[in-house]
């Protein structure tokens, strides 16, 4: 059931037929706080929560939940995780932190998040560094996260990347060390963006590969699977009658070497753009 979940959520149709009502996103949230055997599980609820986070009033309800608290605390033990947990956790935070309501939840923990987020700089799966660049650089539009992360260090922790890290990661970081000793912002570094009305999710659709991930179940001899199944079956059955969608573009979420200010989702990022 997660893996149907997480591949309907893949679809910004199917995001938006799951955002219809909270008792999914609530559904989901207990289930991935609880799960701790089924590794394939929890990566495909932990998959559909990370691309629910696409959706503004889902943002609001996950930070409400207390889900940037949980994937702290997650992340202090990268190591531990499957790449595909440690991958959409971190991106799942990121777009979390994108919000002023986000970036009000990482304040009061600033110690905490900066310690967890520059670790991840350092680790070696490199997918993951452009959302702790992303992360870093709009928690660090708060002057209070601000001063702790100079408190501890952080430009030189930086700087000790950039030495290693690809053209990429190193304009990336320089943005990052901008930001940082920047002067304090009109309003303190948050912009007012709590207003869910407008959602402002780019059109991702993305159906990874590691939806089919240790797939179980599989087509008895004859039986219909697949394509050919929904054709058979189902083709027709309901009409869609919608509006079309106005296609987003990957381009407009930054420039090519800052950091990323709108959110994501793993597959959408590794592809460059919306299929």
């Amino acid at each position: 059931m997660a893996r149907l979940i997480n591949a309907i959520a893949s679809l910004a149709e199917g995001r938006l037929y799951l955002a219809q009502s909270t008792e999914v996103l609530r559904m989901l949230e207990e289930r991935l706080k609880e799960e701790d055997k089924d590794i394939i599980a929890r990566e495909n609820v932990l998959g559909a929560l990370q691309k629910f986070s696409l959706r503004r009033p889902l943002q609001t309800a996950m930070i409400r939940d207390g889900l940037i608290f949980w994937l702290i605390h997650l992340l202090k033990e990268p190591d531990c995780l499957s790449d595909y947990t440690l991958e959409y956790s971190v991106a799942l935070l990121m777009n979390l932190c994108l919000r002023s309501a986000g970036k009000r939840v990482c304040a009061t923990m600033a110690g905490l998040v900066l310690k967890v987020l520059s670790d991840l700089l350092g680790h070696e799966n490199h997918e993951i560094q452009p959302y702790v660049n992303g992360a870093l650089y709009s928690i660090l539009s708060i002057p209070s996260v601000r001063e702790e992360a100079r408190a501890m260090g952080m430009e030189d922790i930086l700087r000790c990347f950039m030495k290693e890290g690809n053209a990429e990661m190193t304009r990336q970081i320089e943005f990052i060390i901008k930001q940082l000793n920047s002067e304090e912002l009109p309003g303190g570094g948050l912009d007012s963006d709590d207003d869910d009305d407008e959602d402002e999710e780019e059109d991702h659709d993305t159906m990874e590969a590691d939806l089919d991930k240790d797939e179980l179940i599989q087509p008895q001899l004859g039986e219909l699977s697949g394509e050919k199944l929904l054709t058979t079956e189902y083709l027709g059955i309901m009409t869609n009658t919608g509006k079309p969608r106005r296609r987003g573009l990957a381009s407009v979420q930054r420039g090519g070497d800052e950091p990323l200010r709108r959110p994501v989702t793993p597959g959408g990022h590794r592809n460059g753009c919306p299929v």
